[in-house]
């Protein structure tokens, strides 16, 4: 963590720097968000409900030309992105299925996103993407979760999610599908 300390405190103290990243496990998302909207940083959001209600309730963010709070998403700004959503037809879709998949290499047995006291779980870190673009191509939330099928791994990592399979129901009927999976086959 003092490395951490000593990456980060530069970036927050630095007059040229207008926006900055969190790239930490989740669970410290709120303790270096609270530090950079005090420095006047626009940055991504946090890890849960609470912690953000506390982010965007901070009086920090009342001020003139306060800070952004902003998840990291940064393909949502992209023109591919915006062109792909305007050829979306959506009074006429029924059902969305959307995929979000990981080699299981890619994050190994043991690291910070799959570590529940660190904010971790396939739901929280994989799951926000495609979650993210069926309410997009949808252009609606969700009203109802009709569905959650999560596989757990045994202790001691029983308290995170590997992967999830959801189902939402959207106004109209429509259905929508979220696959999120951490530990897919490379085969």
């Amino acid at each position: 963590m003092s490395s951490v300390v000593g990456f980060l405190r530069p970036i927050l103290d630095d007059p040229s720097i207008d926006a900055v990243y969190i790239p930490l496990v989740a669970s410290l998302h709120y303790k270096w968000a609270i530090k950079a909207i005090a420095k006047g940083k626009s940055m991504p959001a946090t890890v849960n409900t609470a912690e953000a209600e506390m982010l965007f309730g901070s009086p920090l963010l009342r001020q003139p030309n306060a800070p952004i709070l902003l998840e990291a998403m940064h393909f949502r700004f992209q023109p591919s992105w915006q062109y792909f959503l305007s050829l979306i037809d959506r009074q006429n879709i029924q059902t969305v299925n959307t995929i979000a998949e990981l080699a299981s290499y890619v994050i190994p047995k043991g690291n910070a996103q799959l570590e529940y006291n660190l904010g971790g779980g396939t739901m929280l870190h994989l799951g926000t993407y495609p979650m993210y673009v069926l309410r997009q191509i949808m252009g609606d939330e969700p009203e109802e979760c009709t569905a959650c099928k999560a596989r757990i791994p045994p202790p001691p990592g029983d308290l995170c999610d590997e992967s999830a399979e959801v189902s939402f129901r959207f106004t109209g009927g429509r259905v929508g599908n979220v696959m999120i999976n951490a530990r897919a086959s490379v085969t």
